[in-house]
């Protein structure tokens, strides 16, 4: 029988959806066919029509919270709001369209009595399901050991390599930081991430904990709106966190050449060589960004023609 935990031993797993109940159900059976039942789900429903509630009658589980907002105020105000309900000292962020290993929850109780008083996030193990012809492939990223802000190249570099569906927040560590920036559109995970390491969060990859990431053609969650938005988004973290890339040279420039990229084809011609000579003031030896900045100012001048 499910016994809901005391706030000390509960792992809450926070949940964003909107209109996606096919997704949905896989989040919920993953929940409840854990091995450890330590555990919380809070599913924050942001304007699903109807509300996704509805698709589950039977799902009536104690360890099931259901919050809803009747508009939608996007992905990362519901994982905020999600966050504020939690009961756990630990928070997982989960996509709707992704899903937990059973023993998920266990392994990741372990890690937190391992490593829980020394680390602020901890990025569990991924594998990705190909929803076209169903099959896994296990990713085997460089792992990540950040503490209190220092780490080598390698770990910073990794960083580009996960993201927040499927990573566990100390929930203090996570409120203090501010939670997600809600006026972001895109890039929200990569903003708080940088923003937590700014104020000298530790990060840690761990093995054991297992979340499978669908990978499919619908547009995810927090990249559904991309072109316009995400590019503003984009240089809107380019900006904010100039001085700490500065000071991350392998982050800078894996993060820099593929916001870069995405600014150049949606046209941003002037914006997209500025943060290509922004990384070359980093590491002057990039030859990508030097070749980029050549290449790109030629096809820019092509463009707006001699007048």
């Amino acid at each position: 029988m499910y016994c809901v935990a005391s706030e000390m031993n509960v792992i809450t797993v926070v949940t964003p959806t909107h209109n996606r109940p096919q997704y949905l159900g896989a989040v919920v059976d993953s929940l409840t066919a854990q091995t450890d039942d330590r555990w919380e789900l809070v599913i924050v429903d942001d304007g699903s029509t109807p509300p996704a509630r509805e698709h589950f009658p039977a799902v009536d589980h104690p360890g099931i919270v259901w919050l809803r907002n009747d508009v939608a105020q996007g992905v990362s105000a519901a994982r905020n709001r999600g966050a504020a309900a939690a009961r756990g000292n630990w928070i997982v962020f989960l996509d709707d369209d992704d899903w937990l290993d059973a023993g998920f929850i266990g392994a990741l109780h372990e890690a937190v009595h391992n490593h829980g008083d020394a680390f602020d996030v901890m990025f569990a193990e991924r594998v990705h399901y190909y929803q076209t012809g169903g099959a896994l492939e296990r990713m085997d990223f460089p792992p990540i050991r950040i503490e209190k802000g220092e780490g080598d190249a390698a770990s910073f570099s990794a960083l580009l390599d996960v993201s927040c569906t499927g990573a566990a927040f100390r929930k203090a560590r996570f409120e203090s930081a501010g939670g997600f920036d809600a006026a972001l559109p895109a890039t929200e995970d990569r903003d708080l991430i940088f923003r937590m390491l700014e104020s000298r969060a530790s990060c840690l990859s761990v093995t054991g904990p297992v979340f499978f990431f669908r990978v499919h053609n619908a547009p995810r969650l927090s990249t559904s709106k991309l072109s316009e938005r995400q590019i503003r988004a984009d240089m809107q973290v380019l900006e904010r966190f100039q001085g700490f890339l500065s000071g991350h040279p392998s982050l800078a420039r894996r993060f820099i050449n593929k916001a870069s990229k995405r600014i150049w084809q949606a046209g941003y011609c002037r914006e997209a060589i500025h943060y290509q000579r922004q990384l070359l003031a980093i590491d002057p030896k990039d030859i990508r960004a030097r070749r980029r900045v050549l290449v790109w100012s030629v096809l820019a001048f092509l463009r707006r023609g001699p007048g």
